[in-house]
């Protein structure tokens, strides 16, 4: 028996019943609506009804329009991830098969109307701006294409910031306050919504978007507005990028967690020399490899939140990985094992970098007096 609470939705995006509960008691049933006047939208399983996974064909433009419409919360939500995801890999198809990019507009229409709604729950609202994450993306393909899906994904980005750009100007401008020490609903709210509009804004790598930034880090009362402003610095080509990184860890220095954060976010880096970075905050003197949040904020950091650069064609991500790997077996196995996790999907991927990542596991489990928590997930990996 599964309670499925069904809602009716007009092309103009009233309802068009009252949300119905259908009892689902048999495999296979039909349920049939009267007097509706058109066409209706449907949007399933409204309010969790029933803990289920639904797999259901949907049209971009049903997507679109529930994003833009739907009053269920998680609905509209998944329809957005859903509608951007599909749009993503479509663009990684078209990569893939030499075929001319062209993001698909009805993705810029539904932001812009999710754009021009008064929303009173700000972080419900930066929560439909966002995009699913590379990782996510990564797995819904039968072989992972860590290039194409970064390219694809940053290409929706930039389509977004440049056609809407004012809306998030604006949006940015409305919410960017000095309101530190305050914790309520609403300071929360619109601390999201202006940082996600400033990293739509950043991709557009304009001098204003990049004071405003800079102004935003050197005045911001609060972590939150500190460090998303640095995490647009260090992803772009901010001018002011080194001088901010070394103000941040100045700042913070006897902080430990900040300073794993700190590290974090320069390991996990979209930009063009992160690898060379990783090898230099290697040698920084607060890094220590027998400091587990060092390692994962690092290593870690690199590894598992970093797939652009962590599966560069070359291998030398996966070298470096294996290096520390094997470094750590002797000071402490457990963490070492948990790096191995990086590498243990390696099936997942295209033959060039099956191989190379094969041969770093293999090199692990024939390093001598390898740990037995480390060769158990490596091996396990390779049988």
């Amino acid at each position: 028996h599964i309670p499925v609470t069904v809602g009716l939705l007009n092309p103009d995006g009233s309802a068009a019943t009252d949300e119905v509960i259908l009892q689902l008691t048999e495999a296979e049933q039909v349920f049939t609506f009267t007097e509706l006047k058109q066409q209706p939208v449907v949007s399933l399983l409204r309010g969790f009804s029933a803990p289920v996974k639904l797999v259901m064909e949907r049209s971009l433009e049903e997507l679109a329009f529930l994003l833009s419409y739907d009053s269920d919360e998680f609905n509209r939500w998944e329809a957005g991830q859903e509608l951007a995801g599909n749009i993503i890999l479509g663009l990684v198809d078209d990569l893939q098969n030499n075929r001319p990019l062209q993001v698909n507009p009805i993705i810029v229409t539904a932001f812009q109307q999710v754009l021009a709604h008064r929303w009173n729950d700000l972080s419900y609202f930066s929560l439909l701006l966002s995009l699913p994450s590379e990782t996510y993306l990564a797995e819904q393909m039968r072989v992972i294409d860590v290039i194409a899906i970064h390219q694809a994904r940053e290409l929706v980005v930039r389509t977004l910031a440049e056609q809407l750009q004012s809306d998030f100007k604006a949006i940015y401008s409305e919410n960017h306050r000095d309101e530190s020490g305050l914790f309520d609903t609403g300071a929360i709210g619109r601390r999201r919504i202006k940082n996600i509009c400033l990293a739509y804004l950043s991709k557009l790598e304009q001098a204003d978007i990049q004071q405003w930034a800079a102004s935003q880090f050197n005045t911001a009362h609060n972590m939150t507005d500190q460090m998303a402003a640095l995490s647009v610095i260090v992803n772009s080509s901010h001018p002011e990028k080194s001088a901010c990184l070394a103000s941040f860890y100045t700042q913070w220095q006897e902080e430990a967690l900040v300073v794993d954060k700190w590290f974090a976010l320069q390991a996990s880096s979209s930009a063009p020399d992160t690898f060379a970075t990783v090898q230099a905050l290697m040698q920084h003197p607060a890094f220590d490899l027998k400091n587990p949040n060092r390692v994962r904020s690092v290593i870690g950091a690199f590894s598992q939140a970093n797939p652009i650069h962590f599966h560069a064609e070359n291998g030398e991500g996966y070298a470096f990985l294996a290096d520390q790997i094997i470094a750590l077996n002797t000071l402490n196995p457990q963490v070492a094992s948990r790096m191995v996790g990086a590498l243990t999907s390696w099936r997942r991927f295209d033959s060039k970098r099956q191989a190379l990542i094969k041969a770093q596991l293999e090199r692990i489990i024939h390093t001598e007096a390898i740990s037995k928590d480390v060769y158990e997930v490596a091996s396990k990996s390779l049988a």
